[in-house]
């Protein structure tokens, strides 16, 4: 699983986060009719979720994907939150991967 997130943040839709030059493994989201944008990604604390849509379910906007709404605020979270910190590793550990 962890190898199908950092794919996301290495070659897909966030890609953005590889100017981060951290390890990083995520997923982007969009609900039909772009009422919800999300970008989660697993940390070794836990998991950082980005939500963005209204309570009211009205649409964001065409094209306001995960990638586009949401990935961009929690680039500004996370670059805060990394700075000065040693670069966390994924190891294997049998089946499954952790932080």
């Amino acid at each position: 699983m962890m190898t199908l997130l950092q794919a996301v943040t290495a070659h897909g839709t966030g890609a953005a986060v590889a100017q981060m030059n951290h390890p990083l493994g995520g997923k982007t989201g969009t609900t039909s009719d772009f009422t919800d944008a999300w970008f989660s990604r697993l940390l070794a604390l836990g998991d950082l979720w980005r939500l963005v849509g209204f309570d009211s379910r009205e649409s964001l906007g065409e094209k306001e994907t995960g990638a586009r709404a949401a990935l961009p605020i929690w680039m500004t979270f996370m670059k805060a939150a990394i700075a000065g910190k040693p670069d966390e590793q994924f190891r294997e550990t049998g089946r499954t991967a952790r932080c």
